[in-house]
């Protein structure tokens, strides 16, 4: 059978070409570059004595995959930063011995479930059926679904959404989701205006940047320690003294201007400000 003979442990290709899936996926870039080509027309691997290795190892450890991804990322390798060393990008410009840490945009997946994150709707719940997709006024035709679910999503991370063909999430497609179509090793990250437009005129952006400064009001009476809250749920640091400084001085200015926008409504503005930056969406 060929499931037999696909796990037959004389066979080196499977576990080598699965390992490297989950190298590309987490470091930007795979032993193996062409991840779908281990022929002679792909690229051979620059470290194969690594690859090896980590494929045994795969094979003896059951082909667990959570095992391989948690020994990957506690790695030193995965922690480095994203600044080379001069000499090292003047020896090694494509960094293909892997010197430094690559930036790498988060997935569409991974981009919408952080929104949700912060915002305090995930709804962490494993297993369960799909969520039907919202469907909007563009997206209806005749053969479009006729139910639509809600906005977002029930608060369900992006793998329990429904894919259809005929009705794809627009939000995730502009963060380059392959669509359903073909088999696809690596994504390719692409950097359009679509996106930066969709992180700021998006219903679902704006709904999820609505109830994240509803929660951030109601949590924190200061606006000092709701900012330090928000840095910290968004990119995974505190705020500096300047950055605090500076959307105290934008929260004080809108609540006297002759509008009088209420705080919740001027906190709207700033996390939608930090949804959009470069930060929130981007590893380095």
């Amino acid at each position: 059978m060929l499931a037999d003979r696909l796990v037959d442990p004389k066979n080196p290709l499977t576990p080598r070409v699965l390992v490297n899936r989950v190298w590309s996926h987490l470091f930007g870039r795979g032993l193996v570059a062409t991840v779908d080509n281990f022929g002679a027309l792909g690229e051979p691997p620059t470290h194969p004595e690594l690859l090896d290795t980590l494929a045994l190892d795969f094979i003896e450890s059951g082909w667990d995959v959570k095992a391989l991804i948690r020994r990957l990322v506690l790695t030193r390798s995965y922690g480095m930063s994203a600044t080379p060393d001069p000499r090292s990008r003047e020896i090694d410009p494509d960094n293909r011995l892997v010197h430094s840490a690559r930036v790498r945009r988060l997935p569409a997946e991974a981009i919408r479930d952080g929104m949700l994150t912060v915002s305090g709707r995930l709804d962490p719940a494993a297993f369960g059926p799909s969520v039907k997709v919202h469907v909007t006024d563009f997206m209806r035709h005749h053969r479009g679904p006729t139910e639509s679910g809600p906005l977002d999503g029930a608060g369900r991370r992006s793998i329990y959404l429904e894919v259809r063909r005929n009705a794809f999430e627009h939000f995730l497609a502009s963060f380059d989701k392959p669509t359903p179509f073909s088999t696809v090793g690596v994504r390719y990250a692409s950097n359009t205006p679509a996106q930066s437009l969709a992180l700021s005129n998006d219903p679902l952006v704006l709904q999820l940047a609505t109830q994240w400064a509803a929660s951030l009001t109601e949590r924190f009476s200061d606006d000092g320690e709701a900012i330090r809250d928000a840095y910290l749920a968004a990119y995974g640091r505190p705020a500096t003294a300047a950055e605090v400084g500076r959307i105290s001085q934008f929260l004080a200015a809108i609540e006297v201007a002759p509008s009088r926008a209420s705080r919740k409504e001027a906190w709207q503005d700033v996390c939608l400000a930090m949804l959009n930056a470069k930060e929130f969406i981007f590893l380095r």
